[in-house]
């Protein structure tokens, strides 16, 4: 997917260079960067990310996103974000599609009864398919698949 579009759908940022590019993949370690990627800078409590910009460039990333500034004198697009933890989970999710879009989530309140439940949930869906005891032979019990069950949260 073009960066341009993926950029263009997060408020807030800001950019300079060319991101008319094609993204191959995602990354905030620097060492995993391939060529083609976006590394995202991010703090860190002992290290800032931004001092492994040169080493993600080197490893062929296009684009390198960092919190609050930009550096037009990058051999790469570079981006500014306020919070680079948050523009990685953003552009993360415009890049896969949106996976959590197909997600299906239950919560459970209360005060009690919350582990029951979640296991009387997960018990069915857990499970390839109803078993029913039949007698065959000798008085010996085979159980036999009856109907797969689907899944009632769908």
């Amino acid at each position: 997917m073009l960066l341009s579009k993926m950029l263009e759908q997060i408020p807030g940022i800001h950019w300079t260079g060319n991101v008319a590019a094609d993204i191959g993949g995602i990354s905030y370690d620097s060492r995993s960067v391939q060529k083609g990627d976006l590394f995202v800078a991010i703090k860190g409590k002992k290290e800032d990310g931004a001092r492994f910009i040169a080493q993600a460039i080197q490893n062929g990333a296009i684009a390198i996103a960092v919190e609050g500034r930009t550096d037009p004198g990058l051999e790469a697009a570079s981006i500014s974000t306020p919070d680079a933890r948050r523009f990685l989970a953003e552009i993360s999710r415009i890049f896969y599609g949106d996976p959590s879009a197909e997600l299906k989530l239950v919560g459970i309140t209360g005060t009690k009864g919350k582990t029951t439940t979640s296991y009387l949930m997960a018990a069915p869906v857990s499970v390839p398919a109803w078993q029913v005891p039949s007698k065959q032979g000798s008085g010996n019990t085979v159980f036999t698949a009856v109907t797969q069950l689907r899944n009632p949260l769908t």
